[in-house]
């Protein structure tokens, strides 16, 4: 499977995709409540102004979509961090967050299912890094959105495979 230049220059610097996926919801001038998705994924290429991480792609191209948007229209975001490399099966890696403070629930939807098998979900040769959580910077960018919106949560999931999800409330 051919993945272009995500490995040799879009991740050079740890090799690790990770994926964001932010909800949003806003109000069309009718009334009605229209739900938005926007994804996002990390670029690490090795410059001095450091990575552009996957929660912050989401959040740009959300922006870049729609200028007028608020910070309460945003709602959620959802982390994962992906393999690529295809080789055979092993058990799960995943680990527990250090410090759960959320809701967890079995996922069971099978758009995930579906979402994720054009990911290897069982890597021999790479960590399964889930779950995620954000970065510094990026913990910043999503405390600024839940000043304004206090109720925005941030989901991850216990493995590639998203058998548990974790639903974060930052405030």
């Amino acid at each position: 499977e051919h993945l272009g230049e995500v490995g040799q220059f879009w991740l050079r610097k740890s090799r690790k995709p990770v994926l964001a996926v932010l909800l949003v919801e806003k109000r069309t001038s009718r009334g009605d409540v229209q739900v938005v998705v926007h994804r996002g994924m990390n670029c690490e290429v090795s410059m001095p102004t450091g990575s552009l991480c996957a929660e912050r792609n989401a959040i740009g191209s959300a922006l870049a979509n729609d200028p007028t948007l608020l910070r309460q229209s945003l709602k959620m975001i959802a982390v994962l961090s992906v393999i690529t490399t295809a080789v055979e099966a092993s058990p799960k890696t995943g680990r527990k967050p250090k410090r759960p403070r959320t809701i967890s629930c079995d996922a069971s939807v099978p758009s995930i299912q579906a979402a994720l098998d054009a990911v290897d979900a069982s890597a021999t040769t790479e960590k399964d890094l889930n779950p995620l959580a954000p970065c510094g910077a990026c913990n910043e960018w999503l405390l600024k959105i839940a000043e304004a919106n206090p109720s925005f949560k941030i989901v991850t999931f216990d493995s590639i495979d998203c058998d548990s999800v974790y639903i974060h409330q930052l405030l």
